[in-house]
């Protein structure tokens, strides 16, 4: 049997559980342990199930969206899974705060300013940036004080946050 033959016939199993008392349950006393195959050929990531609750012939209940991780790629410490744009600090601030967000890859990354009317009053990065944690200083001499919103643009993302200066 190859190792594709046992993944599909671990997946097609069916476990029947008997019937359950409300509020406990039998998946602890499952005596049969699900396992794949490492030789599968091609990645796996991750395994859909369905799940069903029945009882004397009756379905209470029946999922098939459950997801299971049984692998993971091999990530680089200090690179981060997903974009975020993280709230600047010191909030509030006078007269310059930073602004720290992290890429997952390589991108090209725009930061704008706005005032609380919508209007651009500074571009604080334009460039494009390796993955990582990065950070800007907004230096906000010249402007009034008040509510601005900061921005982080790039191909996939788009996030915003709000920040008050007082003077």
């Amino acid at each position: 049997m190859t190792s594709l033959d046992t993944f599909a016939t671990v997946i097609s199993n069916n476990f029947e559980f008997g019937n359950i008392t409300a509020g406990l349950s039998k998946l602890s006393t499952l005596s049969r342990q699900i396992k794949f195959s490492q030789n599968f050929p091609g990645p796996i990531d991750t395994v859909r199930f369905a799940v069903e609750i029945s009882s004397n012939g009756y379905v209470f209940w029946r999922d098939s969206t459950f997801k299971v991780v049984v692998g993971m790629e091999y990530e680089q410490p200090g690179i981060p899974l997903a974009y975020a744009l993280n709230q600047n600090y010191p909030n509030p601030f006078n007269p310059s705060t930073t602004i720290s967000f992290c890429i997952p890859f390589r991108d090209k990354v725009e930061i704008y300013v706005f005032d609380c009317l919508g209007r651009k009053v500074r571009t604080l990065l334009d460039d494009e940036l390796p993955a990582g944690q990065h950070q800007v200083i907004f230096n906000a001499t010249g402007l009034a004080s008040g509510i601005y919103f900061y921005q982080l643009r790039s191909a996939g993302f788009c996030s915003s946050q709000k920040c008050l200066l007082v003077k």
